[in-house]
């Protein structure tokens, strides 16, 4: 059936699991921080490599939204900012290649100052 529970696995369900999968995902490093525990498809989370740790949240905001500014004019992936406990954080949808995702972030985190 063309709107039947199919259709509502395939619209909810599949994308809440990805959005689970990723912040298992996330949880297993060491230099992301999911911010919370999914409850849809949406995942916020802040990179925070060894170099950034122990400094103000506000200057992990700054950081992360200029890996964004980065990842968008790239081309290679378009995340949504958004801001939590006053400081800037990284949003997705959790669609495309999750791990290619964390690879990107830590890439252009690695060239900056």
């Amino acid at each position: 059936s063309l709107f039947g529970p199919e259709l509502f696995a395939e619209l909810v369900d599949h994308p809440f699991e990805l959005a689970r999968r990723f912040w298992e995902l996330l949880q297993e490093t060491d230099d992301f921080v999911p911010l919370y525990e999914p409850e849809c498809n949406i995942v916020c989370f802040r990179y925070v490599p060894p170099a950034v740790q122990g400094v103000p949240v506000a200057e992990i905001g700054r950081y992360n939204r200029e890996i964004r500014r980065r990842l968008i004019e790239s081309g290679a992936y378009y995340i949504v900012q958004t801001t939590l406990d006053g400081a800037a954080a990284l949003r997705v949808t959790t669609e495309g290649d999750l791990r290619g995702l964390l690879e990107a972030i830590r890439e252009n985190g690695g060239q900056l100052p």
